[in-house]
């Protein structure tokens, strides 16, 4: 049996195995405008799909 075993093999083990470490950021208006503005949010409220979109003008439906 041929070892496949590398080191991109290796190294790509490690990233896929390690732990995902998230941290909270604070947001500045711009940045939190870029993410939502022209887009939806989808979720759950109360124990109910939710969908709301964010529309240039400020107006969120």
């Amino acid at each position: 049996m041929k070892n496949i075993s590398s080191p991109l093999t290796l190294a790509a083990f490690v990233l896929i195995a390690s732990p995902v470490n998230a941290a909270e950021k604070p947001l500045n208006t711009a940045q939190i405008e870029e993410l939502l503005v022209g887009k939806s949010s989808v979720g759950v409220h109360f124990g109910v799909q939710a969908r709301q979109y964010f529309s240039k003008s400020g107006l969120t439906l």
